[in-house]
């Protein structure tokens, strides 16, 4: 699995955390294609096998900051979402 996306995957980052905010979701698993010079996505799922997360050597933040960090706990991310909406 290649964790590099270019700048041009950059978009579809975008357009993911873009759409599981309108979805009002806590996270989402999306798979585009690129069709000529537009992306589409495919697929959206809402869970994602963990397997592949503790190999990922960063995240991306919802401001498209790619942050160094391994391995990737993705428990740690649900409960810090849920103890922020619970203060909410």
């Amino acid at each position: 699995m290649s964790w590099d996306i270019g700048e041009e995957g950059k978009e579809c980052v975008k357009i993911a955390f873009d759409i599981t905010k309108r979805l009002k979701a806590q996270s989402l698993a999306f798979d585009f294609i690129k069709d000529r010079n537009e992306y589409k996505i495919v697929e959206i799922s809402y869970s994602a096998s963990p397997r592949g997360f503790p190999k990922s050597p960063g995240y991306w933040t919802k401001d498209l900051e790619w942050i160094e960090k391994s391995p990737i706990r993705v428990e740690y991310f649900i409960i810090e979402d849920f103890i922020e909406s619970i203060k909410k």
